[in-house]
């Protein structure tokens, strides 16, 4: 058996074949396409993070401001 690439993890599913995890989103050809973020919206290789869409992506990383509570965009 060879010793290259054991030190890496099990390859995960390309992130468009799986549901955004804050809004359920599905990927189609030719829409939003999904990555794997951190929950402060850093985008990662890490095996723990979730996949989002891109519009959850933005919504993670924007910065919340006073009054925005309880706010939904999509």
């Amino acid at each position: 058996m060879s010793e290259v690439g054991k030190d890496f993890p099990e390859p995960r599913p390309h992130p468009n074949t799986l549901p955004c995890a804050d809004c359920g989103h599905v990927w189609f050809e030719g829409e939003r396409r999904h990555q794997y973020v951190e929950a402060d919206g850093t985008i990662t290789i890490e095996q723990d993070a979730d996949v989002v869409c891109q519009l959850c992506h933005v919504k993670r990383t924007r910065p919340v401001s006073g009054g925005d509570e309880g706010v939904k965009y999509w």
